[in-house]
């Protein structure tokens, strides 16, 4: 399911389209669905740092979806491209080099960052991404 930045408001109304979708398809027994962001331009840098503000469309999403389904099941894209005004799912400096241990350290931080919204499990899963020293 693809979230837009119009589709989650800040004041967590939702919009009622993809309400819908997430209600019937558990209507019919799916109980578990993947997020994946569309990010307007404006939010969009170089290094993606958007992936990790909790308050983000994804973090927002997925408190929406948490508050009216507790037990839905959703899994999300770890990942810069959505993210990255380059549209790369990487950081890569003026010169064309890519900088591996930036990407690292920022995808761990937008896996912390989801991962405890989601629940427990998750949060204990990322907290190995914290470990990472660069």
């Amino acid at each position: 399911m693809c979230y837009h930045q119009e589709d989650v408001p800040d004041e967590y109304g939702g919009h009622a389209e993809k309400k819908d979708k997430v209600a019937k398809a558990r209507d019919v027994g799916v109980n578990s669905i993947v997020l994946f962001p569309k990010v307007p331009e404006a939010f969009k840098t170089p290094t993606g740092d958007e992936t990790y503000n909790d308050s983000g469309l994804i973090p927002r999403t997925i408190r929406l979806l948490k508050d009216k389904y507790p037990d839905l099941i959703i899994y999300t894209d770890v990942a810069l491209d959505p993210y990255s005004s380059d549209g790369h799912d990487g950081i890569v400096r003026e010169d064309g080099v890519i900088m591996n241990d930036e990407i690292v350290r920022h995808l761990c931080k937008h896996d912390v960052s989801q991962g405890t919204i989601i629940d427990d499990k998750a949060a204990g899963h990322s907290r190995n991404c914290i470990q990472f020293k660069g």
